[in-house]
This record gives structure tokens, C-alpha cells and sequence, in this order.
């Protein structure tokens, strides 16, 4: 930039500097907001959705305290979690969508991650989570050597702990 060198202090950078942050900024929201549209949990290793939970969760939480949640948010969660290969786990959130269209209830985004999270629980303790390998799903019981490299924890979005062990405040 062609800036007189007694127009280089502070103010000048501080400006620069303000713009380049603001860009970046704006680029991650949409980027992150991208995401949220295009996850599917037929995608997602084992379909777990204890592992969506977590990416879904890290990114809503980025958004919000930003101010940038979608207006659509509920509308799509209800749609990643019709994205599965369990019919019954699908068409528990093609209702959920119906109601909200048809505003028989209001649901709020962290009452659906809580829904899918109880259902995909339900359903994997009780063996009806079928069509895929589930054997990576935190629910399932005694996991062979006990280590946590593959668990996802929902807070963090990192692998290898779970939330109740996250080094990230």
C-alpha cells in the first residue's frame, strides 16, 4: 500500500488490521454455516450421531456467540437428522418438521440436538440402529480396549476424549 510513512502508526494498522480480521470472520461464519447445511449422517463414519452431535454442537456454539446463528437453524437440524440409513430415526424428524411447519409446536435447535441425541441413544442400546456398523458409537457397551481414540467429544469437536474428560474449558 502506498501509506505516507507518518500516516504508518498505529491507527493506520489497527484499520488494516480490523478489515483483514472482519473478512476472515465473515468467510468462517459462511463456512461454517455451509457445513451445518451440507452434513449428512449417512456421511459420518458408522453413522454416529453422537459424532454429528458434537461437530453440530462446536459450530452452533461458534455462531451464537458470534450473532450469526441461520434463521433456518431448526429447519436444518430437522434435515441432517432425516439423513440417515434408520427410517424410523428418519421420519421421527420428518415429523418434527411438519409440526414446525404446520406450528403445531415450536421446537428450539438445542431441543432437536437433545432429540436426536435421546433417540440415537434409545436406538442403539435397544439394537435398532441397523443398516450400518455402529461398533465406533460411544452408547455401545464395552468397546474392546477401552481407549477413547475414535470418540468425538461433543464439546471440543476434537477426537480422542470424551466431554466428560475435555482439556477445553
Amino acid at each position: 500500500m502506498s501509506i505516507p510513512a507518518d500516516e504508518m502508526g498505529g491507527p493506520t494498522f489497527f484499520a488494516i488490521m480490523m478489515k483483514v480480521m472482519t473478512s476472515m470472520l465473515e468467510e468462517g461464519v459462511c463456512t461454517m454455516i455451509e457445513k451445518i447445511c451440507l452434513m449428512n449422517i449417512s456421511n459420518i463414519k458408522g453413522e454416529n450421531v453422537s459424532n454429528a452431535m458434537g461437530l453440530l454442537r462446536v459450530a452452533i456454539g461458534r455462531l451464537r456467540n458470534l450473532n450469526k446463528l441461520p434463521m433456518d437453524l431448526t429447519h436444518q437440524l430437522t434435515m441432517i437428522f432425516q439423513t440417515s440409513s434408520v427410517e424410523c430415526f428418519n421420519r421421527l424428524f420428518e415429523m418434527v418438521e411438519t409440526s414446525v411447519r404446520l406450528q403445531v409446536k415450536n421446537f428450539t435447535y438445542n431441543e432437536i440436538l437433545d432429540l436426536a441425541e435421546a433417540t440415537y441413544i434409545e436406538f442403539t442400546k435397544r439394537k435398532l440402529w441397523s443398516g450400518v456398523d455402529n461398533s465406533d458409537s460411544t452408547y455401545v457397551a464395552n468397546k474392546g480396549d477401552g481407549s477413547n481414540k475414535d470418540v468425538t467429544c461433543w464439546k471440543c469437536g476434537e477426537v480422542g476424549h470424551r466431554s466428560d474428560a475435555c482439556p477445553n474449558p
